[in-house]
């Protein structure tokens, strides 16, 4: 199985540069270095990155990250800190203290919480978040490795940060497979959308992958949004228009069948969220203009399983890295693109690539 492994030194911060180095291992065992080591910021060693899977059609990556990715104390030192920083000293060492009160390292938008969603590299560790010892036998201070395999037929981009605390929230992500909707529910041909997916593709995606959640970003069906830009619940015993999944076998079971309705959520948790999924699902059947949820996947080359009718007015055609996404029109070919996607990391590296290549090809034509 080819295996791709990756060096990075993070530097921690955005702005700053550290710098990666990567391997290939052939079938043989054998392996391939993948030029020196260069200068990266996490951007660049995520483009990186996903680069090399898809020159080298690798079936999973490793990657070892010089940064603490359990960090669940507000302040001060973690336990694994406290127990290596005393012999650590004695060399004449030191130990980075990990902290959510660092924000630019730690805090909501550090540019960790991304990487982290779209490597899975917080998979492995859960069990040992309270110890802060991670699950590949080293500390996870600074200097520590944490592993991620992305390219496991259970899993899309398995796991990470998510809505809100991206620390705190992973629990409920790790080692899960994900894809994703975003969208305002009072919008007809939204929910029409979600409706079609639930009731004609997500039974068999299930029965496949039973640990795949859909989860669906936006402003509910039925719930109301106060001045103050809080939403308030429907009552879904009492109110048939409540929730994405009202009209369908799911309606008041969702979470037990995967499905995650998160509503609204800043631009920061918006952009680690969407991170985290294998592929963004557009099954929009009907439209009246331009989808704006695209250029979100477009943006962070998120892979794409769209209808024609949602992806027309991007004037999509195939592009050097491969196509910009898999458009699929009928109940067979869309769970087909979707089950590609979580089973095949080539395939997620490729429909990525293409997506940021018509990004940048629409920016360069428009700067607005």
């Amino acid at each position: 199985m080819p295996l791709l492994l990756v060096g990075f030194d993070s530097a921690w911060t955005r702005g700053r540069a550290g710098a990666i180095v990567g391997l290939a291992q052939r079938d043989d065992g054998a392996l391939i270095a993948l030029g020196p080591p260069r200068a990266a910021d996490f951007a660049a060693a995520t483009a990186q990155i996903e680069a090399w899977q898809a020159e080298r059609a690798v079936d999973a990556t490793l990657i070892l990250l010089d940064q603490s990715t359990i960090v669940p104390n507000l302040g001060g030192q973690r336990p694994v800190e406290h127990l290596v920083s005393s012999p650590i000293g004695r060399r004449k060492g030191g130990v980075q203290p990990s902290n959510r009160g660092r924000a630019a390292m730690f805090g909501p938008e550090a540019p960790l919480w991304p990487f982290v969603a779209r490597f899975g590299v917080l998979r492995f560790a859960l069990s040992e978040r309270s110890s802060g010892v991670n699950s590949s036998g080293g500390s996870s201070s600074g200097g520590s490795s944490d592993s991620a395999d992305n390219g496991s037929s259970s899993s899309g981009s398995g796991g990470g940060s998510t809505v809100g605390d991206p620390v705190a929230s992973a629990s409920v992500s790790l080692g899960m497979p994900r894809v994703g909707f975003l969208g305002n529910g009072f919008t007809p041909t939204n929910h029409l959308a979600v409706q079609w997916f639930l009731n004609e593709c997500w039974p068999a995606l299930r029965a496949r992958f039973p640990a795949l959640r859909l989860r669906i970003v936006g402003q509910r069906p039925g719930y109301r949004v106060s001045v103050d830009g809080q939403e308030r619940a429907c009552d879904k015993a009492r109110e048939l228009h409540c929730g994405w999944a009202w009209a369908t076998r799911y309606m008041g079971a969702e979470a037990a069948n995967g499905i995650d309705e998160l509503g609204f959520v800043s631009q920061a948790a918006l952009d680690a969220e969407l991170a985290s999924w294998a592929a963004m699902v557009v099954p929009v059947l009907r439209t009246t203009g331009i989808n704006t949820k695209v250029y979100e996947a477009l943006r962070l080359g998120l892979p794409l399983v769209i209808t024609s009718a949602a992806i027309s007015p991007f004037e999509v055609e195939a592009t050097p890295n491969g196509s910009t996404a898999i458009i699929a029109d009928d109940v067979h070919s869309f769970t087909a693109a979707v089950e590609t996607l979580l089973t095949s990391a080539t395939a997620r590296a490729r429909y990525a690539a293409g997506a940021r290549e018509r990004w940048a090809q629409m920016v360069h034509a428009n700067h607005a």
